[in-house]
């Protein structure tokens, strides 16, 4: 597919030298680089995700947000019900 890209006139001296220099086509250095600059994009973005938890100790984390929960009514409820279902008779059966 064919697209019209403005660019600098520096940029397109630069790209004229590579392509004497390595004997390819302005088209495939463009290609090349627009492949090159798309799995870098996708492995920041991958790398953001996880950034966020970098200085982040996930079995504290873990550890601190469980108990915070179980002393809640809510949960400690939820979890009692679920206790007495596994350890009733019918449960045994399923």
């Amino acid at each position: 597919m064919r697209i019209a890209v403005d660019i600098k006139d520096a940029q397109l001296r630069d790209l004229d030298e590579l392509s004497k220099q390595e004997k390819r086509s302005r088209a495939a250095l463009i290609r090349e680089a627009i492949d090159d600059y798309l799995v870098k994009r996708s492995k920041k973005s991958e790398g953001d995700a996880f950034g966020l938890w970098k200085n982040r100790r996930p079995a504290e984390d873990a550890r601190r947000v469980v108990n915070a929960l179980l002393n809640t009514n809510i949960v400690t409820t939820a979890i009692r019900r679920d206790v007495a279902f596994n350890l009733s008779p019918c449960a045994a059966t399923l």
